[in-house]
């Protein structure tokens, strides 16, 4: 029961990071993208 606890924690842990870097860089493309018809605009 504590290793699968532990896997459960770390899978977490995976899901969370993985999530907040997506988010970081979905944020990052639709900064840029608005940037860019700024731009041409």
């Amino acid at each position: 029961m504590r290793d699968q606890r532990g896997i459960t924690g770390l899978e977490t842990a995976i899901v969370l990071i993985a999530f907040v870097v997506v988010a970081s860089v979905f944020a990052f493309a639709v900064l840029s993208t608005g940037l860019l018809s700024a731009e041409k605009s």
